[in-house]
């Protein structure tokens, strides 16, 4: 836009003539405008393919941590799944904190419980902390099995990781 502003700031005339070749400045600035936009907007995408978006750790993802993510919450999922249904086997637990964790692993695909027996005077509220908190631990656990045996990138796993403490800190809190 500065270079139209300024190929139209040329005066018409200079000193009763007309100014020499402006007609062609100002054709030339419009198809260099013109040109620069229509080839910048046609190639980018090409671009962008031929260099791949590159994370930057914090706001991006790299190439494949994505999927590598996904998979490693889906992995410490099915865990935490696994000791839920081993400490619903083994406690008396109320069905509805069960189902809540349950719920919970079906729409963030992170979960897992807690062993030990239940206070008398335990409320649902205490039950659902401790077995989520087992869950986390369960979740943890996998997701470092997967970092050591190299099926997890450390970026990844400090990313998960970061996400499980959060909810446990989250968690202690009264």
């Amino acid at each position: 836009m500065v270079s139209v502003g300024a190929a139209f700031a040329i005066p018409l005339t200079v000193g009763g003539a007309d100014f020499p070749q402006r007609d062609l400045v100002l054709f030339v600035t419009f198809v260099v405008i013109v040109v620069t936009l229509l080839l910048q907007g046609l190639s980018l995408p090409a671009v962008v393919r031929w260099l791949g978006p590159h994370g930057d750790g914090e706001s991006g993802h790299a190439p494949g941590h994505a999927a590598q993510e996904a998979a490693a919450h889906n992995a410490s999922a099915d865990a935490g799944l696994a000791r839920l249904d081993e400490l619903a086997a083994e406690q008396d637990l109320p069905e509805e904190v069960v189902g809540r964790l349950r719920e919970r692993a079906d729409r963030r695909r992170m979960l897992a419980p807690d062993t030990g027996e239940r206070p008398a005077d335990e409320s649902d509220a205490m039950v659902y902390r401790r077995l989520r908190r087992d869950v986390l631990r369960a979740e943890l656990e996998h997701l470092v099995r997967m970092r050591d045996k190299g099926e997890l990138d450390d970026e990844v796993f400090e990313r998960v990781q970061r996400e499980l403490d959060l909810e446990d800190s989250m968690l202690h809190r009264d």
